[in-house]
């Protein structure tokens, strides 16, 4: 076995991974790919995914590094004789939340970089300074310029709760990318990156030509580590890891869908091969704050659960503060992946799920903790709720839900008639958050369930219904909602929930077992050992 590496756990520069004899995934594959490509290009990807440390690889190409790539997939296909001057911008290190700072980055940027070719700097707007800056370098050098632009998008995420100055922060992104669009004669590639990718209509109009890599399946696997490069470049760490929790609980990361594979998250990976134990390493450090921001402002209701949805291209790409899909926050910020593409309506779209068990978790975690507004409450929720499937504890399930409604804030329980789908979604969150296998409107022959718990051999098939709205257990009996399960040979159970709208509470919690096609009753309000039968239309 090889013996094991420096991991290089937060370094974003190829010359210290490389000179430091660190673990490296080659990834020159694709900045070859990229050279090869179009003038003007695009790459979103969430964060902590290996964005930065790729656009370093192509500024370390592009000046004509030899040393750092030999051995490397570019390096037979590169011609070394060419040394282009870099105009790199990253916008990833400052906070521009404050009105004003993205102009003073931006210039101090480009006069650092004239400084060091010995460009006195001139003009005070960004374009002609930038315009001065490339005429330069191309007649000193005799080179056209390569210019990148890191995490382009931050000022403008940094600065969502202040409209004002979102905009203004925008406006001088608008700027920047107009006079790149302007300056192609002194171009040789342009390259940017970012979290998301904001309409053409209000920033990228100024720069329309970048051509947007994002979903192009040939770049699927550019960041993140693969299954393969994860068993051969950091083999000496595998050992002693169960690989298979490895995968479950970290792979499954995609943007182009079905045939083009999956990726784990770098940092994920680097930090449990440092401390070695299974843990939320990217949430705790990677979750951006405008995602819990904007749970907040939408509501639990209005965020819902995405997994499984089925969302056009264009509303995946667009991603603008005033209208943000609930989806496309959560795809852009690495909550949902993309399973396949399928074209509805002559409109091509995609159909988004939770990647793996880290973030599954993280996501229920996150919704219920914002609908209790208390850790402690939510982490004994879900412990009574785990306990009460594993065990089939139905008096602990019901007293669990009955806490979990009557701490959900008032502002969410409004209007009445979405009531019912709001306490589905808190128990699915709930469930979600505590580890617990679980489905949301799951489909049979006849209809669809609200929420399925599964553990322990258990399977909890629920249906809800508000007062005065029908008998949930005599529907979801009817319709056959927990048959599927108790054909499996385990012990389901239908679950009808009636809550009442004054109280916001549990009025009548109600179970059945289904077996040998009868369902035997047992539950609240007095209807402990009744027989149902199934057929529709009969009680």
């Amino acid at each position: 076995m090889a013996d094991r590496l420096r991991l290089p756990t937060g370094t974003q520069s190829l010359q210290r991974v490389r000179e430091d004899g660190c673990y490296y995934v080659d990834k020159t594959w694709y900045a070859l790919q990229v050279a090869e490509d179009d003038q003007f290009l695009f790459l979103s990807r969430p964060r902590r995914f290996g964005k930065t440390l790729f656009v370093d690889t192509l500024a370390e190409l592009y000046q004509g590094n030899e040393p750092l790539f030999e051995g490397l997939a570019v390096h037979d296909r590169w011609d070394w004789s060419r040394h282009r001057p870099v105009v790199r911008l990253g916008f990833a290190d400052d906070n521009f939340a404050e009105e004003g700072l993205v102009r003073l980055h931006i210039l101090g940027l480009l006069d650092e970089i004239g400084r060091q070719a010995g460009i006195e700097p001139r003009y005070d707007t960004v374009g002609l300074r930038l315009r001065h800056l490339l005429a330069e370098l191309r007649r000193r050098t005799g080179e056209r310029a390569v210019v990148l632009v890191d995490e382009y998008d931050k000022p403008i995420l940094d600065a969502l709760g202040d409209p004002v100055t979102a905009e203004v922060n925008r406006s001088h992104l608008r700027s920047l990318f107009g006079a790149i669009k302007g300056l192609d004669e002194h171009i040789e590639k342009c390259f940017v990156t970012g979290i998301s990718r904001f309409p053409r209509t209000s920033l990228f109009s100024a720069a329309n030509q970048l051509t947007d890599l994002t979903l192009d399946g040939r770049y699927n696997a550019v960041c993140g580590f693969t299954d393969e490069e994860l068993d051969t470049v950091f083999a000496p760490e595998l050992p002693d890891l169960d690989r298979d929790a490895i995968r479950r609980r970290y792979n499954g990361y995609s943007w182009a869908g079905e045939g083009f594979g999956t990726v784990y998250n770098p940092y994920d990976m680097l930090l449990l091969f440092k401390t070695r134990e299974f843990d939320d390493h990217w949430w705790e450090t990677g979750t951006p704050t405008f995602l819990v921001e904007h749970l907040q402002r939408r509501g639990l209701l209005d965020i819902g659960d995405q997994d499984g949805r089925w969302i056009a291209r264009d509303r995946l790409s667009d991603f603008d503060a005033g209208r943000m899909d609930p989806a496309a926050v959560l795809f852009q910020t690495r909550n949902l992946t993309v399973v396949k593409k399928e074209t509805r309506s002559g409109r091509l779209g995609y159909y988004l799920a939770y990647p793996n068990e880290e973030v599954r978790h993280c996501m229920g975690w996150l919704m219920t903790l914002y609908a209790l507004g208390d850790s402690d409450l939510a982490a004994l929720c879900g412990d009574n709720l785990q306990a009460a499937v594993q065990s089939a504890e139905l008096g602990l399930m019901e007293e669990t839900l009955r806490t979990l409604y009557a701490s959900l804030p008032h502002q969410q329980l409004a209007p009445v008639d979405r009531y019912q789908s709001l306490y589905a979604l808190a128990l699915r969150a709930l469930a979600i958050g505590a580890g617990i296998r679980s489905s949301f409107e799951e489909s049979t022959a006849l209809g669809r369930s609200d929420v399925t718990l599964e553990g322990g051999g258990n399977a909890f098939v629920f249906e809800f219904k508000m007062k005065g709205r029908g008998d949930p257990l005599e529907q979801a009996v009817r319709r056959g909602y927990a048959d599927r399960h108790a054909g499996l040979g385990g012990r389901a159970y239908v679950v009808g929930v009636t809550m009442d709208p004054a109280t916001r509470n549990i009025e009548r919690f109600e179970t059945a077992r289904p077996f040998l096609g009868r369902h035997c009753c047992k539950g609240a309000a007095g209807r402990g050992g009744h027989e149902l039968d199934p057929r529709p239309g009969k009680v």
